[in-house]
């Protein structure tokens, strides 16, 4: 597998009134000379926030691969931790409250029915794997939940910052 990197940010962001995802690409220097690339292209919103509410809010989304050239590239799909305080596992992931420093868990999930965290493949996680075959992209959908009833302020916003590496 020939290896090539590229670097997603995912800025997550959450308040009682509004919950975002908005995508930032960051391309090192060298990746002029690679022939895959992805993009999250979407701001994918959570919607609101209600702590009594007792079911999930959910929300998906889709990064986009896209490969030039002919041939057949395997790539793999990584996301990071981000900063959660949770440092030795992904399961739960946190939003860090920006005035109170409230908590507030998710997790970003490869199947609908969320129960494969995407991360690096550690600790439980899942990596998004796929094939595409060139010239051509392919899409990867991911899904978000945070879970019901946290004990959070209703007013704080809470961000999270993922990165994702594209392997090839």
């Amino acid at each position: 597998m020939k290896q090539g990197l590229k670097h997603m940010l995912f800025l997550l962001c959450a308040s009682y009134v509004l919950v975002c995802v908005i995508f930032f690409v960051m391309e090192p220097a060298f990746a002029a000379n690679l022939n895959c690339s992805f993009s999250g292209g979407t701001v994918v919103n959570f919607a609101n926030y209600d702590p009594l509410n007792t079911s999930p809010l959910t929300t998906s989304g889709t990064i986009t691969v896209s490969c030039k050239g002919f041939g057949r590239r395997i790539y793999l799909l990584t996301i990071s931790l981000g900063q959660s305080p949770n440092t030795s596992a992904f399961n739960p992931r946190a939003m860090i409250g920006a005035t109170y420093g409230d908590l507030l868990d998710y997790n970003i999930y490869l199947d609908p029915a969320m129960t494969l965290i995407w991360g690096d493949g550690t600790n439980g996680t899942f990596q998004a794997q796929t094939i595409v075959f060139g010239p051509r992209s392919a899409k990867i959908p991911y899904y978000g939940k945070i879970p019901p009833n946290q004990d959070v302020y209703g007013g704080e916003t809470f961000t999270d910052t993922l990165t994702a590496t594209l392997f090839y």
